[in-house]
């Protein structure tokens, strides 16, 4: 759709702000209207938010407004892609106002465009006038966001934030890293295997920036090799063969191709970028990753494993002469960690199996549930023996920590504990107030507490882990 008005020859040249994505728009009086858009940036790999103050041509006469912005007015909405041209005024970095003489339809938005950018929080804070292209796009389940925000920001520094699309799955999210994280590329994401287990795609080598699905495709038209044929891998999923389809026959195969053209949806527009198959991975991190941990005790020890990195315990100076009890301990991956970590014993205890194979009989198992064990243990005249206790037993956080509480004499000073707070309340209330009644509990007992969600962890659960007080 093409509008246009005729100016006079004394007009000001018309100039372009080219092709921009409507994120909001707001209509000020009859003849103007505030536009939030998104565009590429001019000569830099980004783009940029600006506030656009449309102008109608008639807006200091007093005959009535012209007809392309009435009818730009009741036609574009958020989520449309457009080409807006005019005479420019007043411009910054992030708003300019413009006097609108022609508009163009490009790419209309759908249903599911306008419902996201109806939120405020659906893109970055319109005051930062440029965004850099991400390092990575990692693509999650919803509920694991904001836990691999805050783990990747901790363990590999820089800037990372969290976007989405109702475009996509339900319950799909995405996580983009930026270029000061240490998190470099997919070799560094699957050298994580607690990232591994929670992550499903990774988007990387994402070079420029598009407005419209077309606008994509033609890119990658001009960016490939001669004679190349593409692999696609997009997000959301639903414009693989829309893309696709724009491209000349021949150029796509899914299963042989020479390149990997990569697109994300984010922040309204579309990046993209083409790689060698080395340079980037293909497939769902979850389904190989899934390979790698066939077993449940190998799942069950990377829980434990992050909660050591989280906690910053370390027991590798003095494992061979230190003595742990792990309650809850079946299938064994918890007593498994802290074996290849040096602990000179463990005592699993657990009604159910544990893996003690090839432990060099270091991992006792104790047939028996965790209040027997320690009663055992105190009967046997024991006092200070424990260096390590840890519970990941399926019991509510009362129960689990008045059995830490029975373990008071055998516990160390300074001895590490680490517990999983399970949830088996109906209710969210009753979760709260109980996690937050034993948490202050598990303070009393403890020094340098600390409550985290693990990517270990279920939604429904917290690990938490501090030094024992002792005696005192």
């Amino acid at each position: 759709m093409v509008c246009s008005s005729t100016s006079n020859a004394a007009s000001p040249t018309i100039t372009s702000l080219g092709e921009v994505v409507v994120l909001q728009r707001r209509l000020h009086y009859r003849r103007m209207m505030f536009l939030s858009v998104a565009l590429p940036a001019d000569h830099q790999a980004g783009y940029q938010f600006k506030t656009v103050l449309l102008k109608s041509p008639t807006l200091n006469d007093h005959t009535d407004v012209c007809e392309n912005y009435v009818e730009f007015c009741h036609t574009v909405r958020p989520g449309d892609c457009v080409r807006l041209e005019g005479w420019l005024e007043d411009e910054s970095r992030n708003e300019c106002s413009m006097v609108v003489s022609r508009w163009q339809m490009v790419e209309a938005g759908t249903r599911g465009k306008m419902q996201m950018f109806a939120l405020e929080d659906s893109w970055p804070s319109r005051d930062v006038p440029f965004i850099g292209l991400p390092k990575l796009v990692l693509q999650c389940q919803v509920g694991y966001e904001e836990r691999l925000a805050e783990y990747i920001s901790n363990e590999y520094g820089g800037g990372c934030r969290t976007s989405w699309t109702p475009l996509c799955a339900v319950g799909e999210r995405m996580l983009l890293i930026d270029k000061d994280s240490r998190l470099r590329d997919w070799q560094s994401v699957l050298g994580d295997v607690n990232l591994c287990h929670v992550l499903k795609r990774i988007y990387t080598n994402l070079t420029e920036v598009a407005t419209s699905v077309q606008g994509a495709a033609e890119l990658l038209r001009r960016m490939a090799p001669n004679g190349c044929v593409l692999r696609l891998q997009t997000f959301p999923s639903r414009y693989q063969k829309t893309i696709a389809d724009y491209l000349p026959e021949g150029m796509c195969h899914p299963r042989e191709y020479t390149h990997v053209a990569q697109v994300v949806y984010v922040d309204g527009l579309y990046l993209l970028g083409i790689a060698e198959p080395e340079q980037c991975y293909i497939g769902n991190i979850v389904e190989t990753s899934n390979g790698r941990l066939t077993d449940s005790v190998c799942k069950a020890e990377y829980k434990l494993a992050e909660a050591f990195r989280r906690f910053g315990y370390d027991v590798a100076d003095e494992g061979k002469q230190m003595v742990a009890m792990d309650v809850g301990a079946s299938p064994g991956g918890w007593s498994r960690y802290l074996y290849n970590k040096g602990v000179g014993r463990i005592i699993a205890v657990d009604k159910g199996e544990v893996d003690c194979s090839e432990t060099d009989g270091k991992i006792e198992h104790w047939d028996m549930l965790g209040q027997e064990a320690i009663e055992r243990l105190l009967d046997e005249g024991h006092k200070d023996m424990l260096d390590v206790y840890v519970c990941d037993a399926n019991l509510p956080p009362p129960e689990s920590l008045a059995m830490l509480r029975q373990a008071t004499d055998l516990i160390k000073p300074g001895a590490y504990v680490v517990v999983t707070f399970k949830n088996p309340y109906k209710r969210k209330k009753d979760w709260y107030e109980a996690k937050e009644l034993s948490f202050a509990d598990f303070s009393s007992m403890c020094d340098s507490t600390t409550e985290v969600h693990l990517l270990a962890n279920t939604p429904n659960e917290t690990t938490v882990g501090g030094r024992w007080k002792g005696g005192r």
